[in-house]
């Protein structure tokens, strides 16, 4: 057993809390409350808004820029890219913004072929959801209040529509506005409508739309070819920047989407191919699987499991080097049959082959081969023809570098043809000594090299899917934009009355933050581990999300005296909760390692939760294959045994105040097992008057060093610390402490002050668990949910 060590705790500065910590946690509870900030300032914005009204005045066309960068083509040497289109300068890169189905896809994004033409409102208010299809009727919709109901009327003139009354909605609006018309659908804001009464859209053609938008974009590249302006105009300021945004963003992917056109084939491949080697892998694991449990007691010798393993190897290897000799094979055959950049293509993609299997000399001649071939481009298109000495120059050195890779090739191919008849070798020698083995060793040797050899062969796929995925988001723009188009800024008379508007939010945040700060000055309970361990100067464990509430526990459950819904370890389902007590486990293995091991477990005050984070921290620690021992020490209240659905009679009560002598036959007699595998456990039995004087006897010293002697883990449940002393009364048994605190319900300073009366025993407090936390569900919930598949 462990020495109890001595604590000086008593001896400890206060620290004071470092204002960047105090930041931190008033940030934290100001985003778990952020709809609480959200309400309180959208209400306080509104009714600042009601006091200080804003006339909106007529807008003018607005004009944004936003300002793309090429790469400069006079310094860059990455020409290399895996389709032709690598080889257009910026000139010709900006032809694509000036394409009808580059524009379209604008356009559908925003919706542009909808305006609003009166009145003068932002169309990011005024629409909640536009839907359009190609079948929508087009024309002027005009919403008009009259005989109190909002009448819709359609106006095309091309299709000899006047006026046509299409939908009537009460007045005012109690909901945002929802409208199905022939392929148009709008859920517009109710609030704008019921302030104005009216409201006049314009559906138009998508060719007119295009057409529309070429008129107010203009383009504009420096001499230089690097700098790139994209100028867009639109009435609506704010639509004008997020259309001129959109059109710099896009054009952007589309260059990145061309520069991976062919990245994108090899990782979809990739994807492919390493879903059917998991689907074998997965395969030959169950039959193996199969066979084992049909056999269990059938294995294999280290030589055998060895030669097996050899056998794998060297059959995966020899299947790779095939593989690379029928590539090399193709790529060597289609040199010089095509003319000059056709060949040179080859050739690096011959060099894209050698270069990851370190082939001597096939980075430098990659690096030259790029070089001379930018080169060569750049000076043909300056217009410098094909015939002139400087471009002969050029290409002679080329075929130069061609013909290096030409020894090089072939001698690696000479190689590889030389290492397949050596593992050829290898694998028919392995293969010949496998069949020796007697039939079910040889079955089980099949199965298991069956198993190895497309282990291997997903792992190697997987490398080159993982590398193909790096390539893949190693490959870069040449483009990229360095200035965004900002909403420009209204005259100045406008601008004084924004002032007012923003007032409003201001008032709000802080008025929200004033509250939250006051709140938390009356509030001292648990809310975050880092408040708890910097107040407790104890490491929190773990927090433990809440699991079920007492409405959500079924009556039948209750009735019939079932095992306790909330033991969520007991199975392996994936829940944060559960995962949550395996981290408890993990972290008390980590600190301590050597078994036995023995923790009391208590609480600061009733119902915080103690007997449910110890029954599953139990079953936790059952599951990892420890012998474990659960003793209900709380012999006024104790409840475990309705958690395990066992008797409490009995129990280690009756065994303490028995006059029989304590030896293992009468300790065993109160030990009943549970569902659980290696989880075994003593209900707290009769109840007795003097329980803290029972459990600080010598017989229950002689009790504990059976049970020591006997389980690899003991826990034991203990009545809270706050007015029953019985966990500090094990503790001259056990010098390791864990304490159970309740989200929001505990209040640390009580908790601290509780803990200064025994200061002697500071150190053996190990840590604290935080039940049913809100906190944990919220920040944790995206992340786990990620790993259920």
């Amino acid at each position: 057993m462990e020495m109890k060590n001595q604590s000086m705790a008593g001896n400890r500065p206060e620290q004071i809390q470092p204002i960047s910590e105090i930041l931190v946690k008033y940030w934290n509870m100001i985003w778990a409350k952020k709809v609480f900030v959200l309400v309180t300032i959208l209400i306080t914005s509104l009714v600042w808004v009601v006091v200080y009204k804003k006339v909106i005045e007529a807008r003018k066309t607005f004009t944004t820029t936003a300002i793309v960068k090429f790469d400069d083509p006079k310094q860059s040497h990455d020409y290399l890219a895996v389709t032709d289109f690598a080889y257009e300068n910026s000139a010709g890169k900006i032809a694509i913004l000036s394409t009808s189905t580059f524009l379209k896809t604008i356009a559908d994004s925003l919706k542009l072929n909808l305006s609003i033409i009166s009145p003068a409102v932002s169309r990011f208010e005024m629409f909640h959801k536009v839907g359009i299809t190609e079948d929508a009727t087009l024309g002027i919709y005009v919403f008009d209040e009259r005989d109190d109901s909002l009448k819709v009327y359609l106006t095309n003139k091309d299709e000899d529509i006047e006026d046509l009354h299409i939908a009537s909605f009460p007045f005012p609006l109690e909901d945002n506005l929802h409208l199905q018309y022939k392929g148009l659908e709008l859920i517009l804001d109710e609030k704008i409508l019921n302030t104005t009464g009216y409201l006049k859209l314009f559906l138009n053609s998508m060719r007119r739309t295009i057409d529309d938008m070429k008129d107010k974009l203009y383009v504009s590249l420096d001499r230089a070819g690097v700098i790139l302006n994209l100028e867009y105009s639109n009435r609506d300021p704010e639509l004008a920047a997020v259309i001129t945004n959109t059109i710099a963003g896009m054009y952007i992917d589309r260059l990145l989407q061309m520069k991976r056109y062919r990245t994108t084939g090899v990782l979809k491949s990739l994807e492919e191919q390493l879903s059917a080697a998991r689907a074998e892998l997965d395969k030959s694991e169950d039959s193996l699987r199969d066979f084992r449990e049909a056999k269990p007691y059938l294995s294999l010798s280290n030589a055998s499991q060895t030669m097996v393993s050899s056998y794998a190897t060297d059959q995966t290897s020899l299947k790779e080097v095939k593989s690379d000799i029928e590539k090399l094979k193709t790529l060597l055959a289609k040199r010089h049959q095509g003319e000059f950049n056709q060949d040179a293509l080859v050739y690096l993609e011959i060099l894209s082959f050698l270069e990851p299997r370190i082939v001597g000399g096939s980075k430098v001649y990659t690096q030259e081969f790029q070089n001379l071939m930018a080169q060569r481009s750049k000076m043909l298109s300056e217009n410098f023809s094909p015939g002139h000495p400087m471009i002969k120059s050029i290409e002679d050195r080329i075929n130069e570098i061609k013909s290096g890779i030409d020894e090089r090739a072939e001698a690696f191919f000479t190689e590889l043809q030389k290492t397949r008849s050596s593992l050829s070798y290898d694998v028919s020698k392995n293969q010949n000594q496998i069949r020796k083995l007697p039939e079910n060793e040889l079955q089980l040797a099949e199965l298991e090299r069956d198993r190895d050899v497309k282990a291997k062969i997903y792992s190697n796929i997987l490398v080159q899917y993982n590398e193909a995925k790096i390539s893949d988001a190693a490959i870069v723009p040449d483009a990229y934009v360095i200035e965004e188009a900002q909403v420009p800024l209204l005259d100045k008379g406008l601008l004084k009355k924004l002032q007012y508007l923003i007032v409003g939010p201001i008032l709000g945040l802080m008025l929200a933050i004033a509250s939250i700060v006051v709140i938390d000055l009356f509030d001292n309970t648990v809310h975050n581990s880092q408040e708890v361990e910097s107040k407790m100067k104890l490491p929190v464990l773990a927090s433990i999300p809440v699991i079920l509430n007492k409405s959500e526990i079924p009556d039948i459950i209750v009735r019939k005296n079932e095992l306790d819904p909330k033991l969520v370890t007991s199975d392996y389902a994936p829940q944060l909760g559960g995962e949550q007590f395996r981290l408890v486990r993990t972290k008390l293995m980590l600190e301590n390692g050597n078994l036995p091991n023995s923790y009391i477990m208590s609480s600061f005050a009733p119902s915080d939760g103690k007997s449910l984070v110890i029954s599953n921290l139990a079953i936790a620690f059952a599951q990892q294959k420890h012998t474990t021992i659960l003793l209900d020490c709380d012999l006024r209240r104790g409840v475990l045994h309705h958690s395990f659905n066992r008797q409490k009679k009995p129990g280690l009560a009756d065994l303490l105040i028995s006059p029989e002598p304590t030896i293992q036959k009468s300790v065993s007699n109160v030990i009943q097992e549970t569902h659980v595998p290696n989880l075994f456990f003593i209900s707290s039995g009769v109840q007795v008057p003097n329980p803290s004087e029972l459990l600080g006897s010598k017989r229950m010293r002689e009790i504990y060093n059976i049970l020591w002697n006997n389980f690899d883990i003991i826990l034991l449940d203990t009545p809270p610390i706050e007015v029953i002393p019985d966990a500090l009364v094990l503790n001259n048994l056990v010098h390791k402490i864990l304490l159970v605190v309740r989200y929001g319900k505990t209040n640390l300073n009580k908790l601290s002050n509780k803990l200064k009366e025994f200061n002697n025993i500071h150190d053996d407090f190990k840590g604290i668990i935080i039940n049913a936390s809100e906190a944990v569900m919220k920040t944790e919930s995206y992340s786990y949910t990620y790993y259920q598949y």
